[in-house]
């Protein structure tokens, strides 16, 4: 069998699938172009998106929604600001602009139940909450009570 690094002819197979090859083969349509099923052919083209501008474009999970709706009253910015500090980047769940004073605060939402991703959430947190000191950075839990803030400076 001579084959080269890329191609394989059917003079290649054994005569059993060389065999099959043929009728299959065969069974194609005059003019059809036919498929073919190797390394060297493109994917098929997927079904069109709209394009997303700039980066990531999530959407808020139930209790970070819920959390916007019932305590900021739905002015929050979803993921609007990410803080980049040693070792990574830290964007909390919502923005909100203090009316009052015009000053930004920020929100992590958490929900009951503690995931093993949140110590490096809290980590991040707490090192943005000491390097930019001008922000106001606020964490919330959702109890059967409602709402409830930890790490209060």
């Amino acid at each position: 069998m001579g084959r080269s690094r890329r191609h394989v002819t059917l003079d290649d197979l054994p005569p059993a699938y060389r065999e099959q090859a043929l009728a299959q083969l065969r069974a194609i349509p005059a003019g059809a172009e036919p498929r073919r099923q190797d390394s060297a052919t493109e994917p098929e083209p997927e079904a069109a998106t709209p394009p997303r501008s700039g980066g990531r474009h999530r959407e808020p999970n139930k209790t970070e929604a819920r959390f916007n709706a019932e305590v900021l009253g739905g002015r929050g910015m979803y993921e609007a600001l990410t803080f980049h500090v040693d070792g990574g980047a830290y964007t909390p769940d919502w923005l909100a602009i203090d009316p009052a004073m015009g000053a930004p605060t920020v929100y992590e939402v958490k929900g009951p139940h503690p995931f093993p991703s949140e110590n490096r959430a809290r980590f991040a947190f707490l090192t943005c909450r000491a390097r930019f000191p001008f922000v106001s950075f606020r964490w919330f839990r959702r109890t059967r009570d409602g709402w409830t803030e930890e790490h209060r400076p």
